[in-house]
């Protein structure tokens, strides 16, 4: 997170007022960080100015706190701690030197941790009008409950706790216009928002989590990407859910419309984690809450980059694609030869095949139905977008396939030409958008990022999950093209070598853990990596998978220049995992070899973990997987 350096306001908790402690004193989560010397660190990052990142290295807080800078071509990889505790700082509202815009972020009632039947409350002054509220729940085990009350109190007036009533609950149109809050007056009260365009009930979006995980935690909450369902409810009460639901997370978002001006408790009740905002939506739930209606499509950029959006413009050497990034559906105008592969996010059928063998390096690939619905893959080079029809060149001629029809793309550009070995990052969003360029500044304010070809990007500090560095100082293997490779099976099987993830296509499992990022191989096979004399050491651990590699027993070698570097003759699968750390100064080509055992090949499953290249400097050098692709150009 980044922290906030600002004091919170003062807010009644249980009924007794209290002011919300500086974030010097408040519990901060984890980010994390990863060096190019294999360092792991966990503490909270600061920001990032003139591309260096302040880091604050664990939990202490306060004058002690340990601040580190790393230059970002140290680091591999920063992992952001999902989190909504990143409020703005407050500002004056223009035209009106009496109020103070209100913080956003900060919830009224704050029950962020599994629990049965838990209830708090908060105290808010409110000026009658409409106000913007969002209530994020979460629940593991057993019936869901989810309440909220209220009371009211002006004066000598007084409501006792009471539902809050449907008839004061409403969401906004699709063409609705909405004027934020300017804030709190010199009261203390809080202005309510100005919106034409309501309709009764709130809004509400269901998560389920599909990768085994329970939702404990709003961490949990902000990770869910995708919504099972949607729609109205018209209050909050007892059980909204059927009694047999469990391990569930609902957003509800929406208006309150209070009557007169005054003192308001809300109770929120739950039986797992429960929070309740008044003000902007914090931008990590805006994500969550999106109805998430599937995306058209799929673009793999060619260096590393993933983004799911809309197909628009394509022409000039340039393909148009909106995405959600931020507060804003911009449209990207990326470049032909940086895009690998688009594919329709349409779910195929049983029967559908597709053939992605002997591609080509000269032809696009066109994947499409025919008339009788089976997928045919059609060679030729897309022109271009027209209307709602792809552009094709095809035996000498321009064709056109309808866009519902077509499958998937993969381009040839990507492929003949180079993607250079310049330094440069990968922002990873909550939507799960991977967008490669520069990281140019991140502050409690945002962070503002510029793609590799130029488009400017704004986000939100906590829609960030992740920054990637590629051909930093450290370089891994797993995002380099081996320039030769070499497979021979014992007996007639080939098992293509797979990168990061095992060769059955599940993670990877070692004898000391799992591994993110890895090499999965089958004896015998060869994988060769053109260097170019570029780098000082090469590290990484050498491992079999489990449980399927138990009884593996294979030779194991690294050679540099064809060299040895390091020798395993017999590595068993019941042995520790081994390190590797080899000096590789001044090599050209780094040859990894998992060869046939005394065993033959039984278990044979061998990975290269964490494979990782070091270089003391880093520039734009030409990248060693594509030096064989331009050489002679």
């Amino acid at each position: 997170m980044i922290a906030a350096r600002i004091a919170r306001p003062s807010v009644k908790v249980g009924g007794t007022l209290v002011a919300l402690l500086l974030w010097q004193v408040a519990p901060t989560p984890a980010d994390e960080l990863e060096t190019a010397g294999g360092e792991v660190l966990t503490g909270v990052v600061q920001g990032v100015e003139d591309g260096k990142l302040a880091f604050q290295v664990g939990q202490k807080v306060g004058a002690g706190a340990q601040v580190r800078s790393f230059p970002l071509t140290d680091l591999v990889r920063v992992a952001f701690e999902p989190t909504l505790s990143r409020p703005k700082m407050p500002t004056k509202a223009k035209g009106d030197s009496k109020s103070v815009r209100a913080l956003s972020y900060v919830p009224l009632v704050d029950n962020d941790q599994a629990g049965t039947g838990r209830s708090l409350s908060g105290t808010i002054k409110l000026r009658a009008g409409t106000h913007r509220i969002a209530i994020p729940y979460w629940h593991a085990d057993g019936r869901s409950l989810l309440r909220l009350q209220y009371s009211f109190r002006q004066g000598s007036r007084q409501r006792g706790l009471r539902i809050v009533p449907p008839s004061i609950l409403f969401h906004a149109d699709a063409q609705a216009v909405e004027t934020p809050s300017p804030g709190v007056d010199k009261e203390g009260y809080r202005l309510p928002e100005t919106i034409s365009g309501v309709s009764p009930n709130l809004t509400y979006t269901l998560h389920r989590l599909t990768d085994g995980r329970r939702f404990k935690t709003m961490g949990d909450l902000l990770l869910a990407r995708s919504t099972s369902s949607s729609g109205t409810i018209d209050r909050i009460t007892a059980r909204p859910f059927p009694d047999d639901e469990e391990n569930l997370a609902m957003l509800l978002v929406g208006y309150l419309r209070v009557p007169d001006d005054g003192e308001y408790t809300f109770l929120l009740s739950s039986d797992g984690g429960s929070q309740l905002y008044f003000g902007d939506t914090p931008s990590g739930l805006r994500v969550v809450g999106s109805t998430q209606a599937s995306v058209p499509w799929t673009l793999t950029l060619a260096d590393g980059g993933k983004l799911a959006g809309t197909l628009g413009e394509w022409k000039g050497g340039k393909v148009g694609f909106a995405i959600h990034a931020g507060r804003s559906l911009p449209t990207l105008a990326v470049p032909v030869e940086r895009v690998a592969e688009i594919w329709s996010n349409k779910p195929l059928g049983k029967e559908d095949k597709i053939d992605r063998s002997n591609l080509s390096t000269r032809e696009d690939a066109i994947f499409a139905r025919s008339a009788a619905g089976r997928i045919q893959r059609v060679p030729g080079r897309v022109r271009g977008i027209d209307g709602d029809s792809l552009v094709v060149q095809f035996g000498g001629a321009d064709r056109k396939v309808a866009l519902a029809k077509v499958v998937g793309l993969v381009l040839a550009a990507s492929r003949e030409t180079s993607t250079d070995r310049a330094y440069y990052q990968v922002i990873e969003t909550f939507g799960g958008q991977k967008i490669p360029g520069e990281l140019k500044s991140l502050d409690a304010g945002g962070a503002t990022f510029r793609t590799r070809w130029g488009d400017q990007l704004v986000f939100d500090v906590d829609e960030l999950t992740a920054l990637f560095i590629r051909n930093g100082k450290a370089v891994s293997l797993t995002d380099l093209a081996p320039a030769h490779v070499e497979q021979v099976p014992y007996f007639d099987r080939v098992v293509p070598y797979r990168v990061n993830e095992s060769l059955s296509g599940g993670p990877i499992v070692l004898r000391d853990g799992k591994c993110a990022r890895g090499i999965s191989v089958h004896a015998k096979t060869v994988l060769q990596y053109a260097l170019g004399g570029q780098f000082q050491r090469f590290r990484s651990k050498v491992g079999f998978q489990l449980p399927e590699g138990a009884l593996g027993d294979a030779s194991v070698r690294v050679l540099g220049d064809d060299k040895p570097l390091f020798e395993r003759p017999s590595l068993r699968g019941e042995a520790s995992v081994e390190p590797i750390d080899v000096d590789v100064t001044g090599i050209a080509t780094l040859t990894l070899v998992v060869d046939f055992g005394p065993r033959e090949d039984v278990g044979d499953r061998v990975v290269w973990c964490d494979p990782t290249l070091i270089r003391a400097n880093v520039g734009p050098a030409e990248s060693p997987r594509a030096a064989d692709k331009t050489a002679g150009k």
